[in-house]
């Protein structure tokens, strides 16, 4: 079945294009697209604002700068964003312009030579089984009980969680879509089949 993309009416012309694009051709998920759309979105408002820019369609996009991406960082840096959150939108302007490009909207790329945020590794922290069975006595719903089970046995992301289905919940082996669109499997223990099963007769 061939994906199509419905354009978000609140984006200018040019980034539903470039979504579009990436939708299609470069097989990206819903969630991808919808990340990247709100990234730059959120970039081109704050140009838009900054320059008292009147639209943004091709003329206005031709003014977009080095020093204007180098301002939004900053501004988001201001706002206290993680390294990891700027760079993930710097990731998604990066992508935009070089469509841009590509699409002789611009001559030159206004991202060339900007550096992605440093980010300082820590260590990592779990909690122990003494903790999660804490946690676990807390919960007084089979629903929340079966989530936190496949949480804590699995390591699935949020997106991930919420993106499964009761078909998926009627086997113990789960194929699983994560970030960059790797594929993995996950296997449900009899612990977590068991809340499973309890959840779906409730």
């Amino acid at each position: 079945m061939c994906k199509t993309y419905t354009p978000n009416e609140a984006y200018c012309d040019r980034l539903n294009e470039f979504l579009k694009y990436y939708f299609i051709t470069k097989n990206k998920s819903d969630n991808t697209i919808m990340k990247y759309g709100y990234n730059v979105n959120e970039f081109l408002q704050f140009v838009k604002k900054a320059k008292k820019l009147h639209g943004l369609k091709d003329a206005q996009l031709k003014r977009v700068l080095r020093d204007d991406i180098l301002n939004y960082v900053n501004y988001l840096v201001k706002q206290e964003q993680s390294p990891a959150t700027v760079n993930n939108k710097l990731m998604s302007i990066k992508q935009f312009t070089k469509f841009l490009c590509n699409s002789k909207v611009i001559k030159n790329n206004p991202y060339n030579n900007i550096e992605m945020q440093e980010i300082h590794s820590r260590e990592r922290e779990y909690l122990t089984i003494p903790e999660v069975k804490e946690l676990f006595a807390q919960i007084d719903n089979i629903r929340d009980k079966t989530i936190f089970s496949i949480f804590i046995n699995n390591g699935l992301r949020c997106s991930e969680l919420i993106n499964l289905t009761l078909q998926d919940a009627l086997v113990k082996k789960i194929k699983i879509i994560g970030k960059r669109d790797k594929e993995r499997k996950i296997f449900l223990n009899d612990n977590v089949f068991k809340y499973v099963n309890e959840w779906i007769i409730e």
